[in-house]
């Protein structure tokens, strides 16, 4: 919790209009913040991104759920600037991190800021939508600084444009194996249907039924996945002695993208009497 009454000795209106430095915090403040960026740098570096979650702000963890979260080497923090009463701040960190440069690693030194806000007594990181930085995992950082620590003369191209680009060409890899199956309405029948995160960072998938048909089920072995991961939907039918009606429409909806891959479920005798699909 920050102390109120250190606030009492500092002329509000400039600190609410303009940043200020670390050496002009109330030192509560500034070693909470301290302990708090380092816990959270800290989780990068050990990929423990689930313990990471919780010092994330609300309105910010699912933008962080969905990001492309990068394992750090190591990381120094060299700078701090407060803002609004000290509730909010911006902390440069100088990070190691591997980039791979024409199919090969390099180790890669580059600063780092990230932006802070206090939340419920406490500090979290959140992502500041009206920052000129350009977005990197869980935070911001200088793309002019990356491209001078590159050794490679082929720079990455980190515009708005290219990497809405990217994020679009990635998520379109996320895909399904199929979006048709048939399964014979005579006998107990599996079939299944493979889904591929092709998102650079963990995604959840659920399975929705449009049209309930008695002895048919649709099941997902897995509804969190991480980049690169597969899911398996498993499509059964049992005869009940109820022929089905109709095709069955199963979706697969990815979040937090609210995407959807439509699946469709056909039976043996509409195949046989050629029915409409």
């Amino acid at each position: 919790m920050l102390p109120r009454a250190a606030f009492l000795l500092l002329p509000m209106l400039a600190f609410a209009q303009s940043k200020v430095p670390a050496q002009a915090a109330p030192p509560e403040a500034d070693q909470a913040l301290r302990a708090r960026v380092t816990q959270f740098l800290q989780y990068h570096v050990e990929g423990n991104f689930i313990k990471a979650w919780a010092l994330v702000a609300e309105d910010t963890k699912e933008y962080y759920f969905g990001a492309n979260k990068i394992r750090l080497v190591d990381f120094k923090i060299t700078d701090i600037n407060y803002s609004d009463n000290f509730t909010k701040a911006s902390v440069t960190a100088i990070i190691t991190r591997m980039w791979r440069i024409h199919a090969e690693e390099e180790k890669v030194v580059v600063p780092m800021v990230t932006d802070w806000k206090v939340e419920d007594g406490k500090w979290v990181w959140y992502f500041d939508q009206n920052a000129k930085r350009q977005v990197m995992s869980m935070g911001e950082s200088d793309p002019e600084a990356v491209r001078k620590s590159l050794r490679s003369g082929a720079t990455p191209d980190l515009s708005p444009e290219a990497m809405q680009k990217a994020a679009q060409s990635i998520l379109k890899q996320s895909s399904v194996d199929k979006s048709s199956v048939t399964l014979p309405i005579d006998k107990d029948s599996t079939e299944t249907v493979v889904f591929h995160n092709g998102y650079p960072g963990s995604v959840m998938l659920s399975a929705s039924v449009a049209d309930q048909i008695a002895g048919f089920t649709a099941e997902l072995n897995k509804t969190t996945l991480a980049a690169g991961e597969d899911a398996v939907l498993e499509l059964r039918y049992v005869p009940t002695g109820v022929p089905p009606q109709g095709p069955v429409h199963v979706d697969l909806r990815l979040q937090p993208f609210n995407k959807v891959f439509p699946v469709e479920v056909k039976f043996g005798s509409q195949v046989m009497t050629g029915a409409p699909r």
